[in-house]
């Protein structure tokens, strides 16, 4: 089993990685970014096995290494790069602010680490992407506290619906989006939590490849529109560290009901499942489905 040291190495190159990941899957057109950090992260974070001593700090940041071997709290930043057809060069960074909250007595469960991401970039044909994530435990992990908040105006492609979507009918369309999404979450038994949801998002100022389907306006949502709903959260959860998990359960069901009585643009509702499992078969090998 690792040492409470050990289960916080790597949350940098974990967080951050994870981010990346993100980023990806929010906006799909990007090609590559710079490999480079994903080696420096890598460095940083596994280099050292041993708690070395703490060394001076640069511009008020420690080290990634000092931060997670002698601090229960730390800033990591990050420079991003990359390059696509539909941005061109861009540039931002990437950051975590994690922190660990003590036990106030014997007696309590050692709370988990608790982390605050972001994400920034600003491309040369003046688009703009800002990110953030929260993951926050109260004192013996009484409370749980998620969410996201994110502002985009970046490029996409529409190839029309249904199973006829050809290449060839590919349009590009821009526009605005402002998504803010919070949780509120209570333990109920050990590793278990349940609380409610809310979720709007707002799109918006879109502008199309003229003559066009989308511009002729005859697809519904061709303009954006407002999501906003409330909905029900339970949370299994036992991982050992949150972002650089060595083993554990994750088993997430949620439910969101947008309606026009909160002002969303459509009534619908969905219901969201997650697992995910973790096992450590020997020291930093991990299997994770």
């Amino acid at each position: 089993m690792p040492t409470n040291n050990t289960a916080i190495q790597g949350i940098n190159f974990a967080l951050l990685n994870s981010m990346i990941i993100k980023r990806l899957i929010l906006n799909t057109h990007i090609i590559k970014i710079s490999t480079c950090l994903i080696f420096l992260l890598n460095f940083n974070s596994y280099g050292q096995e041993s708690e070395p001593k703490p060394k001076k700090k640069i511009f008020g940041f420690s080290r990634s290494s000092d931060t997670i071997s002698t601090e229960k709290n730390g800033v990591f930043v990050l420079p991003l790069l990359y390059y696509t057809p539909d941005t061109r060069w861009a540039l931002g960074a990437a950051g975590v602010y994690y922190f660990k909250i003590p036990s106030e007595k014997e007696n309590e469960k050692e709370t988990r680490v608790s982390n605050i991401q972001f994400l920034s970039d600003y491309t040369q044909n003046k688009q703009l992407d800002i990110w953030g994530q929260w993951n926050i435990f109260t004192r013996n992990e009484n409370f749980l506290y998620k969410g996201e908040v994110r502002f985009r105006n970046f490029p996409d492609r529409f190839y029309g619906i249904g199973n006829g979507s050809l290449k060839e009918n590919e349009e590009k369309y821009e526009y605005n989006l402002f998504s803010f999404k919070t949780l509120f979450l209570k333990k109920i038994f050990p590793a278990i939590f349940v609380g409610v949801d809310y979720h709007f998002e707002k799109e918006y100022n879109f502008s199309y490849t003229p003559n066009k389907t989308l511009e002729a306006g005859t697809i519904i949502g061709y303009n954006g529109g407002i999501q906003s709903a409330v909905g029900l959260v339970a949370i299994y959860d036992n991982r050992d560290n949150i972002i650089n998990t060595y083993k554990g359960s994750l088993l997430e069901l949620s439910s969101y009901f947008y309606t026009k009585k909160l002002g969303s643009t459509f009534n619908f509702s969905y219901l969201n499942l997650l697992y995910q499992k973790f096992w450590q078969i020997k020291r930093k090998h991990i299997i994770a489905w």
